[in-house]
């Protein structure tokens, strides 16, 4: 098979990873300078997170994730897909504050995901 064969992200992503893990798959650009990440690493942390996300019964679900585009937000993505739940990117500048917690009880995310999480 090939990689544009595959019929989800995840396996896409997992035909990368059988073939060449140590490969880059996304650089970010930063003012401090840039950042590789290879398809295995980003794999292993998908799983990781999914693993947690498995734990508070995330399959099925949406998860919100607040994070601001890195490392970490491509892999709460990724890990919301292999734990089988939708990966749902909003916005960081909502605050998870009372009026932001409020929102999302009445939306159908199962779980949401920002920086005070880690």
């Amino acid at each position: 098979g090939r990689p544009d064969e595959a019929e989800t992200l995840v396996g896409a992503l997992a035909w990368h990873v059988a073939r060449h893990a140590e490969r880059t798959h996304i650089v970010l650009l930063g003012d401090e300078g840039n950042q590789t990440l290879t398809y295995g690493a980003l794999y292993e942390a998908g799983k990781r997170i999914a693993s947690g996300l498995q734990a508070h019964d995330a399959a099925g679900g949406q998860v919100a994730i607040m994070l601001p585009t890195g490392f970490d937000f491509f892999a709460c993505f990724l890990g919301a897909q292999l734990a089988g739940a939708v990966p749902v990117p909003v916005r960081k500048l909502l605050r998870f504050g009372r009026s932001a917690k409020r929102k999302i009880a009445r939306s159908r995310l199962s779980l949401a995901v920002d920086m005070g999480t880690r």
